[in-house]
């Protein structure tokens, strides 16, 4: 036998042994959250698995099991196509990279990601040898990356689940060994946090939470850690680099960008609020303003006529700083919102349909207008100064393709702007799990774009921004030229200082 395969099998054996020493913890009687917190907060990790360009696939949630040599986490997350780095960040701050996995099954979705050898020592946590009786009598906690941000801690009563063989019919796969049902967990729930572990008043892993997608159904359900030790104790374990780990077997949504979405009371106004911010200020959105005096005398023929509107030029609409960020805002909301696993389908189609009329507002206004999106958006890309993630507006052009770790890329070059941005072909054929498939834009042309950069990549030939598209349009006509970037002669002010 191989060192590193003798070295993870005896790990594994007593990990399957300290979980069955575990014993019974569970209590009908509220659970005290501060020990909880206390016994596995230090435990559970973020999870973000990267390819080989350095674009995050997914944000999950892990913890550290057994003697602290590894991490138990959702396979559907991190087993996604081109990943070959996971990032950990635990509840102190603390980093560490993972690049090898120990066991993997597709039955159960699990994965067993190996910490490395240099860092801290960390305490991890038991497998429960046995569930409770699954009536709604045990009350639990479930700790996460709630939507892949911030470590949460919610409580709840746990339930038998639906039959994991009806289940594994419906997906056309084998049921995994060492448990007949799933669970669920009522009066709490881990939001946007596959992975996440269900624990009892000790701190006892008693399932791993994760969300079912059976035809175009996502239900929230739990792994029991029965399951999980079956897992452990039937694998062959071997440490192996994380582009080897195999795909589950079931369908799984998983969490592509981190935060919570919107609700669909805040997208309601949402046209109207970025419509209000881009409106003229001077003008008051009618393009025109009474000719002012100059110097005791009237630079018009006739008193009070009417001129166009020295800010807007007569576009209605004025594209500043502060008008950036609240499209920015609506933007980083909408993507949010149509990729959130399971959501709101109200919230959803509220977001798609605030993300199509910011875009038609875009290429509805006129040359002056698109120019000054166009030059700011392409400043902050050619500064870098983009936190992430962050929303974006851009207008940009088609500047070829490329097949990436997870899928091909298309890269797109904004106006204005010398960065370049790269989108999976994939995803804007059908943004944020829409249904259908659209057709991709020509090569070469020209497509208006709502979305979030994600991160930065570097390709074999190329690097820039990653960004998870909300919405597109093609763009007709494309952007043109400014025909006249200087204020009318009245106005003293320098474009370059008041945008």
């Amino acid at each position: 036998m191989h060192p590193a395969t003798r070295a993870v099998s005896c790990w594994v054996l007593s990990a399957a042994a300290g979980a069955a020493s575990a014993g019974w913890a569970f209590a009908a009687a509220p659970i005290d959250m501060a020990s909880v917190r206390a016994a596995a907060g230090p435990a559970v990790c973020r999870i973000v698995p990267e390819t080989s360009w350095g674009i995050p696939a997914a944000f999950a949630t892990g913890f550290v099991l057994g003697d602290g040599r590894f991490v138990v986490t959702d396979l559907g997350s991190v087993g996604r196509p081109g990943v070959v780095l996971a990032m950990l960040t635990f509840q102190d701050g603390s980093k560490a990279a993972a690049r090898e996995f120990g066991m993997a099954d597709p039955a159960v979705g699990v994965a067993l990601l190996r910490l490395p050898e240099t860092g801290p020592k960390r305490a991890g946590l038991s497998l429960a040898a046995a569930l409770p009786a699954l009536d709604g009598t045990a009350t639990v906690a479930a700790a996460g990356w709630q939507w892949g941000s911030q470590l949460e801690f919610v409580t709840g009563r746990l339930w038998k689940g639906p039959a994991i063989r009806e289940f594994a019919a419906l997906a056309h796969v084998e049921p995994p060994a060492g448990a007949d049902v799933f669970v669920r967990m009522d009066g709490g729930r881990m939001e946007g946090g596959p992975g996440s572990p269900v624990l009892d008043a000790s701190g006892t892993v008693l399932a791993m939470g994760f969300e079912l997608v059976v035809r175009d159904t996502v239900a929230p359900l739990g792994r029991p850690a029965t399951a999980l030790r079956g897992a452990l104790l039937s694998a062959q374990p071997q440490l192996r680099p994380l582009a080897e780990l195999p795909k589950p077997l079931w369908s799984t949504r998983v969490l592509r960008m981190p935060g919570p979405p919107a609700a669909t009371a805040d997208l309601a106004g949402a046209v109207n609020r970025f419509k209000a911010a881009l409106t003229c200020q001077m003008c008051k959105g009618t393009g025109q303003v009474v000719a002012p005096w100059r110097g005791g005398g009237i630079i018009s023929q006739f008193f009070d006529a009417k001129i166009p509107c020295p800010d807007c030029r007569g576009e209605l609409a004025v594209i500043s700083e502060g008008a950036l960020k609240t499209l920015v805002s609506l933007a980083e909301q909408g993507t949010r919102t149509v990729w959130a696993p399971g959501g709101d389908d109200r919230a959803r189609a509220s977001a798609r349909a605030a993300a199509t009329e910011m875009l038609r507002s875009v290429t509805g206004y006129g040359p002056h207008f698109r120019g000054d999106l166009a030059r700011l958006v392409g400043a902050a890309l050619n500064t870098g100064t983009v936190p992430m993630p962050c929303g974006i507006v851009c207008q940009a052009q088609l500047s070829g393709t490329a097949d990436g770790p997870d899928g091909r890329y298309i890269f797109l070059s904004p106006w204005r702007s010398q960065a370049t941005l790269a989108v999976r072909a994939e995803d804007l054929a059908a943004p944020g799990y829409k249904t259908g498939v659209r057709r991709e834009p020509p090569p070469d042309s020209w497509i208006v774009l709502v979305g979030a950069v994600l991160s930065r990549f570097k390709g074999e030939s190329r690097e820039g921004f990653y960004v998870l598209p909300c919405e597109w349009l093609p763009y007709s006509p494309p952007p043109q030229p400014d025909p006249d970037d200087r204020r009318p002669p009245f106005d003293f002010r320098r474009r370059g200082q008041n945008p």
